[in-house]
């Protein structure tokens, strides 16, 4: 079975961020596709994946937009900022890979950080687009 791009990029996503020692060291284990209600803080969520294909005669690819998000209940909002640069970092300083595609660009667009109705959880997004190229 061929996967799409955006499957193929959110397991590369997935699998790049797991094995980073330095948001391990902040999250721990608590990397999550989708996070089970009262998840312990602080936690990653990979979040909305939105494709929209190209190509032309003789070649396909996706232009794909996502999200990344953060939960933190450290007192002020270091904690989700230093989180949210270890994934940008960890997402562009180094070449992706993503089975059956070449990736052409992966860029960091931007991230925000916001305090949820709780007054005590920070939520940080941090939002990406991956230009991938079908081998």
């Amino acid at each position: 079975m061929t996967k799409g791009g955006t499957w193929a990029l959110q397991s590369a996503v997935y699998e790049r961020l797991k094995t980073n020692a330095d948001l391990g060291n902040i999250i721990g284990e608590r990397l999550y596709d989708m996070a089970a209600q009262g998840a312990r803080f602080p936690y990653a969520t990979l979040g909305e994946f939105r494709a929209e294909p190209w190509g032309s005669k003789t070649s396909t690819g996706e232009s794909i937009t996502f999200r990344v998000h953060v939960w933190s209940q450290y007192s002020g909002q270091k904690q989700a900022h230093e989180t949210l640069e270890i994934i940008r970092d960890s997402l562009t300083k180094t070449a992706l890979v993503v089975e059956g595609f070449d990736v052409i660009r992966l860029q960091h667009i931007s991230s925000e950080t916001m305090i949820e109705r709780d007054a005590w959880t920070i939520h940080g997004i941090g939002r990406y687009k991956a230009i991938l190229f079908k081998r």
